[in-house]
């Protein structure tokens, strides 16, 4: 299987950058299947409701688990060591800093990871909390979004 990022530059580091950026709409949406076939057995008479909440709970907790991850591999392509008077990323010291094909990479995955999941997701997280700040004792905002405060 040629992904044509490996042979071109012969790393795999640019490959796992962009799986590490698709990682959280992954864990998006594989919650929501796995609780799907807990909503249809009978006895546990869970509502729609209920498997939302159950569904919403487990992505805040995947993502906030990845997210050092994320965080890590989005700052590492920007992250250069310098060598002989040259550039070198730091986590593969065969990949060149600013050539075209790193700087193609770096904004073109790195950036937008850093905006989506390393900044966005805290702030969406705030702006969850700030959006029920006067409700944080009900029940239902205390099942799904507890871990965001």
């Amino acid at each position: 299987m040629n992904f044509g990022i490996v042979s071109s530059t012969g790393t795999t580091e640019y490959f796992k950058a962009l799986l590490t950026g698709i990682l959280p709409i992954i864990l998006i949406v594989v919650p929501i299947f796995i609780w799907l076939p807990f909503k249809f057995i009978p006895f546990l008479k869970i509502t729609w409701r209920g498997y939302w909440d159950k569904v919403i709970l487990s992505v805040i907790v995947l993502l906030y688990m990845c997210h050092p991850s994320i965080t890590s591999m989005a700052v590492g392509l920007f992250n250069c060591y310098s060598l002989d008077d040259q550039l070198w990323l730091y986590k593969d010291l065969s990949i060149k800093c600013w050539d075209n094909t790193h700087k193609s990479y770096a904004l073109g995955i790195g950036v937008p990871m850093i905006a989506l999941w390393v900044l966005g997701l805290p702030l969406t997280g705030f702006l969850i909390v700030r959006h029920y700040r006067k409700k944080l004792d009900d029940k239902g905002v205390i099942v799904k979004y507890r871990i965001l405060y």
